[in-house]
């Protein structure tokens, strides 16, 4: 059931007794299933909801301060979206090509991006960028103390980075990020025409680590987050392998791990990484494009040699 479908039930007088014609509520002849006094607290709560603003909850805080402003490759805005389970909320900005109803083929090109690591990644690009552009003269004719204490206010966090973002792009290898004038003026405490808008537009290199359509993006110099599925399947391939050695088959394996034949063969690939690979998965040092999806789709070569040339990282 949508939020409109539930925003529809709420507000529909017709459990009070009451029935609505052209905007106006009239008594029925249907007796009420709930009562007024609740009915009357129910509607104030929702109005007083409805005049949030955009992107925050009844706390006030924000909860996707990107929405509006992140935009995927295609040019499409993404949209910011949220799950349960397990009792635990997980935000994302999802393209929009993955909306329900979307094409199927449309939707093997969309883009889903954890919310808070994607949030802190373009914070962090923001406050890099601004930092550097303060000391070299993005505020016309600042003193020096003002520059000082500038930057050590977007040292320790006092500036709204994501605030003052107008629009954020994130390509295959290059985030686009345009910072807004006006906003950037209000957070600094200076008037507009003080700031020379030419930095105020700059991208960094990104890379990307995509598992199924979730996708992770990482800054240039990030490390990147321990590859768990991966080291789990070296795992799970390596016990396999013993088994087969063992004496039994990949069917008797397949059977007992309620698997399918495929699936076994293909997991026991896994088992074939080099030492060195395996060391570099585990440190976080591999390329961003090896997976454990990469691994179930392609041939892992079996020559040690030429896993370390394909492995690599520069």
């Amino acid at each position: 059931m949508s939020r409109g479908h539930i925003h529809k039930i709420l507000t529909n007088p017709l459990y009070v007794g009451r029935i609505a014609h052209k905007g106006t509520s009239h008594e029925g002849q249907h007796p009420a299933i709930i009562g007024t006094a609740q009915w009357e607290r129910v509607q104030a709560i929702m109005t007083a909801q409805s005049s949030l603003p955009r992107g925050q909850q009844n706390s006030g805080r924000p909860t996707s301060p990107l929405a509006g402003k992140l935009f995927d490759p295609s040019g499409s805005r993404m949209t910011p979206v949220h799950t349960q389970k397990r009792g635990r909320r997980y935000d994302y900005y999802i393209s929009q090509s993955l909306k329900a109803g979307a094409d199927p083929e449309e939707r093997a090109d969309g883009w889903r991006l954890p919310a808070r690591v994607l949030e802190d990644r373009i914070a962090a690009a923001v406050r890099t960028h601004l930092r550097a552009a303060v000391l070299h003269g993005l505020v016309r004719q600042a003193d020096p103390i003002w520059i000082s204490a500038t930057v050590a206010r977007i040292d320790h966090g006092d500036i709204n980075a994501l605030a003052v973002i107008d629009r954020a792009c994130v390509g295959q290898e290059r985030l686009g990020i345009t910072i807004d004038r006006k906003s950037l003026a209000r957070s600094f405490g200076v008037s507009e025409r003080e700031v020379d808008p030419e930095p105020l537009a700059f991208e960094v290199p990104v890379s990307l680590r995509r598992r199924g359509v979730e996708t992770k993006l990482l800054l240039d110099g990030d490390a990147l987050p321990q590859d768990e599925t991966l080291i789990r399947n070296i795992a799970k391939g390596r016990a396999f392998l013993d088994l087969i050695t063992s004496g039994l088959s990949t069917q008797d394996i397949a059977r007992s791990s309620d698997l399918s034949i495929k699936r076994v063969q293909q997991i026991v690939e896994f088992a074939f990484l080099s030492p060195d690979v395996v060391r570099r998965i585990v440190e976080c040092r591999q390329p961003s494009f090896l997976t454990a999806e990469w691994c179930l789709r392609h041939e892992i070569p079996a020559d040690w040699a030429v896993q370390k040339s394909l492995f690599s990282v520069a």
